[in-house]
């Protein structure tokens, strides 16, 4: 009777392991991992392996679907291949950023890779690595499914990955991080002057001088290796092989070519092509003007004088600085030259220094006569000292005829000129009468009351050792041009 009393109050402690042995054995884990993946920007064929473990469970799974997420959309899926213990088939889809699998067939239990995933890779890939998430997954006929995230690294798995076929790249190789490196394919540069830079050719698949014997980098004429130089020892030697810039000759004592001259003066016009000086028809001017180092939007005007009796219907040029100091950002059409008609003006900086402007009629044609047809806008660099010619070159004019006609330009130069510090007079120069303005007013500390200071070139109230540094350094120059110095223009607010 006491035995039998002992057991009933056991029996529900003894029922409860019962059931949770039973749920244990009934609910093994079962869990589903992404595997990692490695691939270059715009590599393709890059696989990704996925494998259960459902070792736990008393019946094989029987079929499977399930998404792979991977974040930004860098991947994408290209095929699906069963894999180890896995008998059925696999398919897979885009879906947004996501690969849509499903697999159909018989994974028995146990452990390991039941599938992998083909993927191409973006070139628009950034970053280093991202997360490929399984998400929705629902394996047949288990239940819950604890699932892995995996990783997708854009980066290389071996040196085969990383060959670009170039020759000239070196020989390419995956370091230990997964970033793609290579060796110089050429040696450093010697550092001899004659021979140019030492280059590779993609071409010859070689690495090479730039100038090869007899050749030099100042072929025509000699060089000197010592002097880091070129010389020249006759005037063969100075010839540019251009009609238009005349004859060079080679000052022997010197070593110095000299440069030739224009064979043609005006009215005629110098033609390259034909050899030849030509009556001109038209005369197209390159205004002279001037503005200080740094300036943006600087407006240069282009003139055009056509005697003729026809209008002109488009103009091309060239127009050129020494130094490439001036880059053109824009071409603004003259009011000048609307008289109800329209244009079309443009301005491109070129990789020669030049800006290439055209100005073409959509309706109507610039009248005949002498008029502001177009304004270059430059901004100015402000490395730019003194002055420099802006010439313009390979011009085309074309007149209003039916057929219309070239027309001869005889091209007229222009200057363009920082502004003097010290021209106070804004007569062109900075003398001695300048020099006495300066000095009136140096040591001045109050350059921001009236009058206003003479000299208070940086604009910071006073007239010091900093500006007169700046005076000396223009003073003499004859060739300024408008706008006039600063000295007596500064704004300091209120």
């Amino acid at each position: 009777m006491e035995m039998t009393k002992k057991v009933l109050l056991l029996f529900p402690q003894l029922m409860a392991l019962i059931c949770l042995v039973t749920f244990s054995l009934s609910s093994a884990e079962v869990s589903l991992t992404v595997g990692d993946g490695t691939g270059l920007p715009g590599s393709k064929g890059r696989t990704v392996e996925v494998s259960l473990d459902n070792s736990g469970e008393t019946e094989a799974a029987t079929g499977m679907t399930m998404y792979v997420c991977d974040e930004d959309n860098y991947l994408s899926v290209t095929g699906c291949q069963t894999m180890g213990r896995t008998v059925g088939t696999c398919s897979s889809w885009n879906i947004d950023d996501c690969a849509y699998v499903t697999l159909s067939g018989s994974i028995p239990q146990g452990s390991g890779s039941i599938y992998k995933l083909t993927y191409s890779v973006s070139y628009a890939a950034t970053g280093e690595c991202k997360d490929l998430t399984p998400e929705y997954v629902v394996i047949t006929p288990y239940g819950d499914v604890t699932s892995y995230t995996g990783e997708f690294c854009f980066k290389c798995a071996s040196d085969g990955e990383c060959a670009d076929s170039l020759y000239c790249n070196g020989e390419e190789y995956c370091d230990e991080d997964g970033f793609c490196q290579h060796d110089p394919a050429c040696p450093s540069d010697d550092g001899l002057y004659c021979n140019g830079k030492d280059i590779c050719d993609e071409m010859l698949n070689q690495c090479r001088h730039e100038y090869n014997s007899p050749d030099t980098i100042c072929s025509p004429q000699l060089c000197n290796e010592l002097s880091n130089s070129c010389y020249c020892t006759e005037n063969g030697q100075c010839d540019d092989g251009l009609y238009c810039t005349g004859v060079e000759t080679c000052n022997t004592q010197t070593g110095v070519c000299n440069q030739g001259s224009n064979p043609c003066t005006s009215p005629y016009a110098c033609d390259e092509e034909g050899n030849q000086c030509l009556l001109s028809q038209v005369r197209l001017e390159v205004t002279s003007t001037g503005a200080y180092p740094g300036t943006q939007n600087h407006l240069v005007p282009v003139k055009l004088y056509n005697p003729t009796q026809n209008g002109v219907k488009a103009v091309e040029m060239d127009v050129c600085d020494a130094g490439d100091y001036l880059t053109c950002t824009g071409c603004d059409r003259s009011g000048l030259i609307t008289d109800g008609g329209y244009f079309d003006c443009n301005a491109v900086e070129l990789t020669n220094g030049c800006c290439h402007v055209a100005i073409v009629s959509v309706y109507m044609a610039i009248p005949t006569g002498y008029r502001t047809i177009l304004k270059i806008r430059y901004d100015i660099s402000a490395g730019i000292t003194g002055c420099k010619n802006l010439t313009p070159e390979n011009i085309e004019v074309i007149n209003d005829m039916n057929p219309p006609q070239e027309l001869v330009a005889l091209p007229v130069s222009g200057v363009f000129c920082v502004p003097c510090y010290g021209d106070f007079e804004c007569d062109g120069d900075v003398d001695g009468t300048n020099a006495i303005q300066l000095k009136g007013d140096f040591g001045r500390r109050n350059c921001n009351i009236v009058p206003k200071c003479m000299g208070d070139f940086d604009c910071d109230r006073d007239v010091d050792g900093t500006d007169a540094v700046k005076f000396k350094k223009d003073f003499g120059r004859k060739n300024c041009l408008p706008p006039c110095s600063p000295g007596n223009t500064c704004w300091y607010g209120s």
